[in-house]
């Protein structure tokens, strides 16, 4: 695709065991190279699926960072961010589908606008439906107006799950605007935000790596911005009605606490802390126990 002496974007992917989303995300790129010079970056944690095969036979111009170890999420952008040779870095989920807009786009934004760490796109469903991966920073009140929550899913207009997930603004601006975090599964950084915002936290498992980030990010004083005009297709199957996995139920509530000691008591001795643990360990419970009435085809 491109040499280290004119590369403009590193795209780096996570992967572990999704070949056939990963084929899918590469073959899209592959498709859409022609407006901007970029490498991609494949961080594999120790896929056994035949993920190396792939990519050697089918996209031999993918440079394959490959660990031994079963890695965090964190650990694999972490690992693929130190082989990059790009101006800016592109973090994208391996069942997400681009088109030849989205590259070029986020790259002229940052380059427009040297004041903007960060930025993002709209994601959708492949069946068009809108993803809410667009939110301001949480706060314990949010743990009851989320994205998946009880309130925001069966109060949708509710004003503080609509404030949270920006949704008026989503809906109505189609203008680029200033938000304070969103998902990573199509986020563009400027490599120069490495040297105060650092590195993505890996002490998170998977889930909240990327609202850390984000906070760490506007915490060093760079802005993060939304542009509504271009967008991606998530094929992201954490959809509320399907079984989740021990471990996704147990990854997130362990993200949502370490957040909380980061950000808001940001002291290990504060006595919120002892709240939030038995709060988030009852809701983690409750989950578990309403996984028994959910489908059986589980979401990890």
């Amino acid at each position: 695709m491109s040499t280290a002496n004119n590369t403009k974007v590193s795209i780096i992917i996570p992967s572990r065991n999704v070949k056939e989303d990963l084929k899918k995300c590469l073959t899209s790129l592959f498709n859409s190279h022609n407006k901007v010079e970029f490498e991609v970056i494949v961080s594999d944690s120790n896929s056994n699926d035949g993920t190396s095969e792939m990519i050697a036979e089918h996209f031999p111009w993918v440079k394959m960072q490959a660990s031994k170890e079963v890695g965090s999420y964190a650990s694999s952008i972490n690992r693929g961010i130190k082989s990059a040779t790009g101006q800016y870095l592109l973090f994208l989920d391996s069942d997400v589908i681009i088109n030849e807009r989205v590259v070029p786009e986020l790259a002229n934004f940052l380059e427009s606008n040297p004041d903007v760490g960060s930025v993002v796109c709209k994601t959708f469903y492949p069946d068009g439906s809108l993803q809410l991966m667009v939110k301001r920073f949480p706060t314990p009140l949010h743990s009851f107006f989320g994205r998946e929550t009880f309130l925001t899913r069966f109060f949708p207009n509710n004003k503080i799950s609509r404030d949270y997930l920006m949704l008026d603004k989503i809906h109505q601006q189609a203008k680029p605007f200033e938000i304070d975090s969103a998902s990573s599964a199509c986020m563009m950084i400027r490599k120069e935000i490495l040297d105060t915002a650092g590195f993505f936290d890996e002490g998170y498992s998977f889930y909240w790596a990327d609202i850390d980030y984000c906070r760490r990010i506007r915490d060093c004083g760079w802005k993060i911005y939304f542009i509504p005009g271009v967008s991606v297709i998530h094929d992201m199957r954490n959809n509320i009605d399907k079984k989740k996995s021990f471990f996704a139920i147990k990854a997130f509530h362990q993200g949502v606490y370490r957040y909380f000691r980061k950000h808001c008591t940001k002291s290990p001795f504060h006595p919120l802390n002892l709240v939030a643990f038995i709060g988030l360990s009852a809701r983690a419970a409750l989950q578990l126990l309403l996984n028994f009435f959910k489908s059986t085809k589980r979401v990890d």
